[in-house]
C-alpha cells in the first residue's frame, strides 16, 4: 500500500486525511495539500483541515454484452393458453407433488406457443 499524502492535513500539524493506493498502481498523481483560504469575518480560518487536491486516473470498464430472453406475458393469447393448460400433462390426483415435479417442463410447453420468446442483445 502507498500513502500519497506526505504532509500534515490538519492546522495543528497532524495528517488526518489520506490517499492510499496499491504499490503497483499509478492511478494517483500530483497530490497537493493546500489551505483552502476559507475564513470567517474575524479573519480566522473556519476549517481545521487543509484541502487535499490530486489527479486521479480512472477508466470506464468495457461494456459487457449480454443476451436477455423474456416473455411478454401481457401479450399471451388467453384462449390458446387455457386450451394448453387443459391439454397439459399435470395430473391433479396429488397436486402438490405433481406441480413440483412437472411444472418446469409443462410451463415451457404452455408458454411457448402462447407468448413469443423474444431475444434482446444489450
Amino acid at each position: 500500500m502507498m500513502q500519497h499524502v506526505k504532509e500534515p492535513t490538519h492546522v495543528r500539524g497532524h495528517t488526518l486525511d489520506v490517499v492510499i493506493t496499491r504499490d503497483t498502481e499509478d492511478t494517483v498523481s500530483n497530490v497537493d495539500v493546500t489551505d483552502p483560504g476559507h475564513s470567517v469575518s474575524s479573519g480566522n480560518i473556519s476549517y481545521d483541515h487543509y484541502a487535499v487536491i490530486l489527479n486521479a486516473r480512472a477508466s470506464k470498464p468495457a461494456n459487457v454484452r449480454k443476451t436477455v430472453i423474456f416473455r411478454k406475458l401481457r401479450d399471451i393469447n388467453i384462449k390458446t393458453f387455457k386450451q394448453d393448460i387443459r391439454k397439459s400433462e399435470i395430473q391433479y390426483e396429488n397436486i402438490h407433488y405433481s406441480i413440483g415435479r412437472q411444472t418446469c417442463s409443462t410451463k415451457n410447453k404452455i408458454y411457448n406457443p402462447a407468448a413469443d420468446l423474444p431475444v434482446v442483445h444489450r
